[in-house]
Parts: C-alpha cells; sequence; structure tokens
C-alpha cells in the first residue's frame, strides 16, 4: 500500500488528518471505492496548552522510522502564539508531540514549513517571529527528532526584511537545505533563499549556514509571494514556483536555482496569467516538475485547479486544467509518491461549506479518481497539505 497523510483545518480550530489508500493510487483504471484509509483524525487541543485554534499545517515524511511529522501554529488566548509538532506513523496512529519553539525571546511564531533529513534522521523546522519592538518580523529555525528540539532557534532572516511565508527543500546530495521565503524589498515583495547546513554547526565558520541570503526573483520588480520550492535528486538542483503581481494580473512563474542557491538566469517560464497559489513537486525518476495551481479565470467565473507539467531541462512543457467545475476552488497542494510514478493533488473546494478533495495523477497525466478527503459536508475544512511516504 502506499502511504500518505493529508493534513488540514477542521473547522478552524482543530487539525484533522487522513490516509489516501492505494485504491485511488492508479490513474486511468481506477476504483472510486473505498478512497481513504481509516476515518479522519484530529491532533486533539486537549494535549497542547490554551488553544484557540490551530492553523498553517505542514507535514513531512521520515523514511528512516516510516513517520510523518506534521507542524503547525497554535494560537492561544493569553500568550504568544507558538509552534507544535506531532508524530504520525504510516498507519495514522498519533505518536508523540512536542513544542518546536523556545519560549525566548517572546514573540508571535508562525507561518511553519518543515523539510526531513534522512542523513540525520532529523528536521528542520523553519517559522516566523513577531518581534513587538520593532514591528517588524524575522525567520528562525529550529532543529528536531522525533524526541524533539535539538539546540537552540537560530535566525535565518532578520527583522530588518519582514520576512514571511516561508518554504524548504533538502538538497540530499550536499546534505543541505534551501530555505526561500517572502520579504519586503526597496519597492515590492521578493523571494529571498539561504542554504542551511544539514548537520548543525558546519556551515561555514561553524555556523548554520553555506551562504549568505540571496535573492531569487531579481529582476522583477513587481510584488512576489506564495513560494513552493522542489528539488531534483538527479540534476543536484531546485525548482522555485511563486506567484508575481503583474500590473493586471497575477502570474506563476517558475525558476531554476542552482544547488549553489542562486536563480540560474533565463532559467525561467511564466505558467498563465491570471493565476496563483503554485505548490510544485519533483520526479528525479521521470526527470520531470509538475505544478498544480489555482486558475483565477476558470469555468463559468469560479476558479479550477490546473497542473503544469515541466520536463527537468524546461522544454516541452503541457499545461491544462485537472479539476473544473461551477464550485471555486483553491490551496492547492502536491507531493510525488516515492517509488512510484504517481502524484498526490490535494485542494480546497467550497459550494456550501469548505471541503477537501483529492487526485492522483501520473507522470504521463492520467488522472485517477476524484475523492473527497473531508470529514463531514457539515464542516469547514481547508489548508490541505499532503506529504508523500514509501510503500508499506
Amino acid at each position: 500500500m502506499i502511504a500518505a497523510l493529508v493534513v488540514g483545518l477542521g473547522m478552524g480550530v482543530a487539525l484533522l488528518a487522513v490516509r489516501p489508500s492505494s485504491s485511488v493510487a492508479q490513474p486511468a483504471a481506477v476504483s472510486a471505492s473505498a478512497p481513504l484509509t481509516g476515518q479522519p483524525f484530529t491532533f486533539t487541543k486537549s494535549t497542547q496548552p490554551d488553544p484557540v485554534a490551530e492553523y498553517e499545517p505542514a507535514v513531512v515524511y521520515n523514511m528512516v522510522d516510516k513517520e510523518f511529522l506534521a507542524v503547525w501554529t497554535n494560537q492561544r488566548p493569553f500568550a504568544d502564539d507558538d509552534i507544535y509538532a506531532q508524530r504520525v506513523s504510516a498507519n495514522g496512529k498519533l505518536l508523540s508531540w512536542f513544542a518546536v519553539n523556545q519560549a525566548a525571546p517572546a514573540g508571535e511564531r508562525g507561518e511553519v514549513a518543515v523539510a526531513y533529513n534522512h542523513h540525520h534522521n532529523d528536521y528542520l523546522i523553519v517559522y516566523t517571529r513577531y518581534d513587538s519592538s520593532s514591528a517588524s518580523t524575522e525567520l528562525r529555525g529550529r532543529r528536531a527528532s522525533y524526541q524533539g528540539p535539538q539546540g537552540d532557534e537560530f535566525v535565518i532572516a532578520y527583522t530588518t526584511t519582514n520576512a514571511s511565508e516561508p518554504t524548504i527543500a533538502f538538497n540530499d546530495q550536499q546534505d543541505e537545505f534551501l530555505v526561500a521565503w517572502r520579504q519586503s524589498g526597496a519597492s515590492h515583495m521578493e523571494i529571498w533563499g539561504r542554504r542551511v547546513a544539514g548537520e548543525a554547526g558546519t556551515g561555514i565558520g561553524g555556523s548554520e549556514f553555506h551562504n549568505s541570503a540571496q535573492e531569487l526573483t531579481a529582476p522583477l520588480a513587481r510584488d512576489c509571494y506564495s513560494p513552493d520550492l522542489a528539488y531534483h535528486l538527479y540534476r543536484n538542483e531546485y525548482v522555485l514556483a511563486f506567484t508575481y503581481e503583474s500590473a493586471t494580473d497575477a502570474n506563476v512563474y517558475v525558476r531554476l536555482v542552482t544547488a549553489a542557491g542562486v536563480y540560474s538566469v533565463g532559467q525561467q517560464v511564466i505558467i498563465n496569467v491570471k493565476a496563483d497559489s503554485p505548490a510544485i513537486a519533483a520526479n528525479a525518476d521521470a526527470d520531470q516538475y509538475l505544478i498544480v495551481y489555482r486558475n483565477l479565470d476558470g469555468t463559468g467565473g469560479s476558479s479550477d485547479i490546473w497542473a503544469y507539467t515541466l520536463p527537468g531541462d524546461f522544454s516541452g512543457a503541457v499545461h491544462g486544467a485537472i479539476v473544473q467545475g461551477t464550485t471555486n476552488m483553491k490551496e492547492p497542494d502536491v507531493a510525488q509518491m516515492r517509488d512510484t510514478d504517481l502524484y498526490q493533488i490535494v485542494w480546497t473546494e467550497w459550494p456550501s461549506t469548505e471541503d477537501v478533495k483529492g487526485m492522483r495523477m501520473d507522470s504521463n497525466r492520467n488522472l485517477g479518481d476524484q475523492f473527497s478527503v473531508s470529514a463531514s459536508s457539515n464542516f469547514y475544512e481547508f489548508e490541505p497539505v499532503v506529504a508523500d511516504g514509501s510503500p508499506l
């Protein structure tokens, strides 16, 4: 069975998770029966102190221990928001949980992202911290194992940048991470990136870093936001997808970023106008990237989910709608299913309530059956994220 974990918000106050089963794995000849394994389950609020809401989830798979780690922002009524993590077995069993950030310095934490490093069997968790004294936001990171945080927080981007929207990818060949984020530029919002060492204290001069922060969206001169990263194992390079606010419309851009953490000048494609919210996954075996995004000019004035397949050499791309209808669709996410030719795609759909939907697609753009991830049609469920897993 192929394991995946989909995590999203249920009614805005609790995280819900489900595991799609192998019965929806094979495109073009898929049984619509039993699309999910087990029932949706919550990361119960009773285990965390004083939560009002749990939101902004992220999830990653640990291939050594064969388990997932979900992270999220924990909103509290009389204290700063903070970051929590929950271990989930490949069979959907809740394991231990832990608080991620340290108490000092004070400040609201949020906008969390996470990546896994199998060389050291640990995680890098990155998140924002709001500094009330300067009314600005910095980006911090902290390493963790299954036992909890390892070492102190460290600053990736300082408050002068007003950093937000972090994303992260792990470079297997170089044992390091690339972290990207949105920050304030002189006249517009920019996307920047920085390479973080795979092991604590092994960067330049014993630091956490292999380079200084680099702008990844120059020379674009208007707002860039909602970045997402994927790493291509065989090419040893990254692809960055982001939304670019042109003079008239939002556009989705895709850029090649080298293993040195810099934009490869000229290696860029513009996917679509009137589009935003890209999510990207790399399929190294197929030498391909899949970018899913929201098309703002969809059927009957609604928003649709589209997919763009991009070869590793940035030539011969194919794109088109994969989910259309009279309802609005948003918040797509995608994961490449390890050791298969499949991608798992999820998104939010809102007719009268907000529901999470899913679908699988292979590298030839064959689609599997659409299935519902939502626990109940009476719930508002949204902000889905998905992680791939090894075959069970």
